[in-house]
């Protein structure tokens, strides 16, 4: 028989603050309990609230895209900042810089549940409330589902233009501008772009990124193709595409 545990059944952790237990317990495993070297380096891009250990040394500096991109990460998508329920799973951010060099980026959806105790019905225990992005640099995950391309003098406008949105329609209106529909002229010299700075940044674990997951929408006439589209009507029926294989053959 298993014992009954409930709200009422005492822990055996001494808390500081007991109304903060979760963090707490959370922040004490990652400074106390891991080694470094299974902790690994402190995560400046997303990690807000918990205390550094003291053997951790400083927090690495940020770039200026970075500081961006680190105000929407790990914040839950509540009434007033819902942005992460308009995420897909995993959005590419390739961020030109003035030098003509690119950085890559992840936008990671976190997707919370209720619980876990079941394969099916999924839906009725997710918790959309409790949602987040993370952000990291290079690429996390091999199906991305969105590209933005981002000038290095638009991150800000970019960042503050994600905290903005409050609905589907102020996503589509993010992708309008800084998006790359799969319509989009420039479709495929983005997506190769991609996938040579990922070759650079990581030869050892990089490959072509599988676009079986990308979004399917089709562009609405008259409606804005995402980043240096012509806007022409070849552009909107999906003709400026080139009849390549779906993972990009050259």
């Amino acid at each position: 028989m298993f014992p009954l545990v409930n709200d009422k059944a005492p822990t055996g952790i001494a808390y500081r603050n007991p109304g903060n237990a979760k963090a707490e317990l959370v922040e004490r495993i990652i400074n106390e309990r891991l080694a470094p070297q299974v902790r690994g380096p402190f995560d400046a891009l997303n990690w807000k609230a918990l205390r550094l250990p003291r053997n951790a040394g400083a927090a690495p500096a940020l770039t200026a895209a970075e500081q961006a991109l680190h105000r929407i990460a790990s914040i839950r998508a509540a009434e007033a900042t819902p942005f992460a329920r308009f995420f897909p799973e995993l959005a590419v951010v390739q961020v030109r810089n003035e030098d003509g060099s690119v950085r890559l980026y992840s936008l990671v959806r976190n997707r919370e549940h209720a619980n876990v105790s079941w394969m099916l019905g999924e839906l009725d225990r997710l918790a959309p409330q409790e949602d987040s992005l993370t952000v990291r640099a290079g690429l996390v995950g091999a199906y991305p589902n969105m590209f933005f391309v981002v000038p290095e003098a638009q991150i800000s406008a970019f960042s503050s233009a994600i905290a903005q949105i409050k609905s589907a329609a102020d996503y589509e209106r993010l992708i309008d501008r800084f998006g790359v529909r799969r319509s989009n002229e420039k479709f495929w010299s983005v997506y190769d772009a991609i996938n040579s700075a990922h070759l650079a940044i990581d030869p050892v674990r990089s490959g072509t990124l599988d676009l079986t997951r990308y979004a399917l929408e089709r562009n609405r006439p008259g409606r804005p193709l995402g980043f240096g589209s012509t806007g022409t009507e070849d552009d909107h029926l999906g003709r400026s595409i080139e009849p390549r294989l779906l993972l990009g053959a050259p």
